[in-house]
C-alpha cells in the first residue's frame, strides 16, 4: 500500500546539515567584528554575568556551609555542653503586708486573754518602739500581736503606725493619794472608765505617764488585779502620809487580834486602816486576810515600801522617845543618837509636818548658818508646795533608795544609795555635824 509522505520527511532524511554554514567567509567575518570592537563589548558582558555568578556561589556556600569563623554550623547540630545549673532555692519568706506592721508606743504587757479584770499576768513585755505583727480585729479593745514569735493581747490604744512615736514616758516611780473616790479606765482614750471605784486615801504607785494622765499600780486585797490603771492627774491627790489609809506595820510593832491579845501578821504584810476606834488604836486588816488591831503610831504609811526601806524606819520604842522630844526639845536627850538616828528624826518630823521639831534639829553653834525661827516659818509659809516636795521626796528615796551612815571627825554623811544600782550621780547624801557638847546636829541645807 502506498503511502503519501508529506514535504518534511524528504528534508529529514537529508539531515540537519545539509548546507555549511560555519564557511571560511564567516569566520574571517567574526575576526574583523572583534578587530573593530563588537566581540569586546560582548567579553565585558560575558565578565559581568561570570562575576555575578560567582557572588551567588559564594553566598550559597556561606549560608549553607556556616564556617568556623561565624559560630556553629547548621548542618550538624553541636554537641551540648556538659552545663551544672544552679540549685532551686526556695523563694524568701514573704514579708509581712506593712498594713499589719504597728510600734509600741509605751512599754505595756502582752496578756495571755483580751480581759479587763485579769487575773494572769502579762506573758510578756513589749517595748516603746517595738515593731509588732497586729494580728486581727479589735476586741474589747484589745488586740492580738505578734512580737518575737510570741503571741498576745495588748490594749490596740498603745499601738502606731509611726515608728519613733513615743508618747508613753515611763517613770522613776512615785506615790500619789486618792482624794475623792473615782474610776480608772485601762488607757486614757477608753470611752467610759472600765475599773472599779477607789475610795479616798488609797495609796497608788504611778509608774507611766502620758500627756496629763498616769498609769498606776495599786494594792488589791481580794484577787490580784494585772490590767492597767489610768487616771487624770489632776484627779489624784498629792502625797500626805497623815492621810494615807494604806501601809505597813513598823518594824517590831504590836499586833492584836483581840482586846490585849498579841497575834502575829505575815512579816512584810500589807495592811491597810479599816476603822478608827477609841483613843489611838485602829483595826486593820492584811491583803493577806488577817484582821487585827494595832496602835497608830505603828503604821507606816505607802503599802509599796520594800524591805530595805527598814533603816529609814524607826522602831516603836524610837517612836516614843522621838515624841519625848518633840516635846521637850532638850538637846540633851539627842546624846545618845547616832548620825543615822538624828536623820530618821529628822525626816519623821517633816512627815507629821512638825516644823518646831525640825527647827530644833538643826546645827545652832556660832559661825553655823542658820536663819531665826520666824524667817524659817515665814518661809515655808510662802511656799505651800514645799512641803509636797519635800514629802513626795522622801517617799521616793524611801521606795528606792538605801541609807548609811559615814563618820569623819566632827563631820557625817548619810550616803543615800539607789537599792538597784543606778548612776554615782543618783546618790545623795545627808551632812549632820557635832556641836561643841558633842551631839549630832543636822547642817543647814543638809542634802548634797
Amino acid at each position: 500500500m502506498n503511502e503519501h509522505k508529506p514535504d518534511w520527511y524528504d528534508r529529514m532524511k537529508q539531515g540537519p546539515f545539509r548546507e555549511r554554514t560555519f564557511t571560511d567567509e564567516r569566520m574571517d567575518d567574526i575576526l574583523r567584528q572583534a578587530r573593530s570592537g563588537t566581540a569586546g563589548r560582548l567579553v565585558k558582558g560575558w565578565h559581568y554575568a561570570a562575576g555575578f555568578a560567582a557572588v551567588l556561589i559564594l553566598f550559597f556556600v556561606i549560608y549553607t556551609q556556616q564556617p568556623a569563623w561565624f559560630g556553629s554550623q547548621t548542618n550538624a547540630p553541636a554537641a551540648s555542653p556538659d552545663v551544672t545549673l544552679p540549685p532551686v532555692s526556695e523563694p524568701p519568706p514573704t514579708e509581712e503586708p506593712e498594713s499589719q506592721v504597728y510600734y509600741v508606743k509605751g512599754e505595756t504587757g502582752a496578756y495571755p486573754a483580751p480581759e479587763y479584770h485579769t487575773m494572769e499576768p502579762p506573758a510578756f513585755t513589749v517595748m516603746p518602739g517595738m515593731a509588732v505583727k497586729k494580728k486581727g480585729a479589735a476586741e474589747s479593745g484589745f488586740v492580738l500581736i505578734e512580737a518575737d514569735g510570741r503571741e498576745g493581747y495588748v490594749y490596740e490604744w498603745y499601738l502606731t503606725k509611726d515608728a519613733g512615736e513615743r508618747t508613753v514616758q515611763t517613770v522613776e516611780p512615785y506615790v500619789l493619794l486618792v482624794g475623792e473616790p473615782l474610776k480608772f479606765r485601762m488607757h486614757p482614750e477608753e470611752a467610759e472608765p472600765s475599773g472599779f471605784t477607789l475610795h479616798a486615801g488609797k495609796v497608788v504607785k504611778v509608774t507611766k505617764e502620758y500627756e496629763d494622765w498616769v498609769c498606776f499600780d495599786m494594792i488589791t486585797y481580794d484577787q490580784p488585779y494585772e490590767g492597767e490603771k489610768w487616771v487624770k492627774r489632776s484627779e489624784l491627790a498629792a502625797w500626805d502620809p497623815a492621810k494615807a489609809t494604806e501601809g505597813k506595820l513598823r518594824p517590831g510593832a504590836d499586833v492584836y487580834e483581840g482586846k490585849m491579845i498579841p497575834a502575829e501578821l505575815p512579816a512584810d504584810d500589807v495592811i491597810y486602816l479599816k476603822e478608827k476606834l477609841e483613843g489611838q488604836t485602829y483595826q486593820i486588816q492584811s491583803a493577806g486576810g488577817f484582821t487585827g488591831f494595832i496602835l497608830y503610831q505603828d503604821f507606816v504609811p505607802n503599802p509599796f515600801l520594800p524591805a530595805t526601806a527598814s533603816n529609814w524606819l524607826l522602831t516603836p520604842s524610837e517612836v516614843r522617845e522621838f515624841e519625848a522630844y518633840s516635846q521637850i526639845k532638850d538637846d540633851e536627850q539627842l546624846r545618845l543618837l547616832k548620825p543615822l538616828d538624828v536623820f530618821q528624826y529628822y525626816v519623821y518630823a517633816q512627815e507629821l509636818n512638825d516644823a518646831e521639831t525640825v527647827y530644833a534639829l538643826y546645827m545652832k553653834d556660832d559661825g553655823y548658818e542658820l536663819p531665826d525661827y520666824e524667817t524659817y516659818t515665814n518661809d515655808l509659809s510662802r511656799d505651800p508646795a514645799e512641803r509636797e516636795r519635800t514629802l513626795q521626796l522622801w517617799e521616793k528615796l524611801k521606795m528606792g533608795y538605801s541609807v548609811k551612815e559615814e563618820i569623819d571627825g566632827d563631820e557625817a554623811l548619810i550616803r543615800i544609795t539607789p537599792v538597784n544600782g543606778g548612776s554615782p550621780e543618783d546618790t545623795k547624801g545627808f551632812r549632820l555635824v557635832r556641836n561643841a557638847d558633842g551631839i549630832w546636829k543636822v547642817a543647814w541645807m543638809p542634802m548634797q
